[in-house]
């Protein structure tokens, strides 16, 4: 009796530690997702800043004006967010866009501010649920007119 006891307790706390486990690996790849998209946000409107200037199209800041914005990777442009989207994941590239693929549970934002003449602020969220709980992830840069 006492054996199956020490048995029954012994088995339930490994299965609370898989439990854990699982929950906290979920956690841990959803927060790298976010990361890796926050930070693709950040270099796609950095992209549009060296092309803008590469160019001369225009005064510093006219490729990506103060607003909420949504953009994906191979987009050489932002796109006005009246609402977020959730991004999709191409399953044969594995690269997240708005185009084609699976539905995911991440949505992307970006936030165009100026600052001054010559700098401007971009802050990107990443957005997603994992278990009932709301997640934000933020990552700011500030970007500056070289010229």
């Amino acid at each position: 009796m006492i054996a199956i006891l020490i048995l029954g307790i012994t088995l339930g706390a490994i299965l609370f530690a898989l439990t854990t486990s699982a929950v906290t690996a979920d956690a841990l790849r959803d927060n790298t997702i976010a990361a890796g998209l926050a930070q693709e946000g950040i270099e796609v409107v950095r992209n549009i800043r060296d092309n803008e200037w590469l160019s001369g199209s225009g005064p510093y800041g006219s490729a990506f004006p103060a607003g909420q914005y949504e953009l994906q990777w191979n987009d050489p442009a932002l796109t006005l967010a009246s609402s977020l989207r959730f991004l999709k994941k191409d399953p044969a590239t594995g690269l997240f866009s708005y185009d084609a693929g699976t539905a995911t549970i991440f949505k992307r934002r970006i936030v165009v501010e100026t600052v001054s003449d010559a700098e401007s602020r971009i802050t990107v969220y990443v957005e997603w649920s994992n278990r009932g709980a709301d997640k934000v992830l933020e990552a700011e840069e500030h970007l500056f007119n070289w010229y």
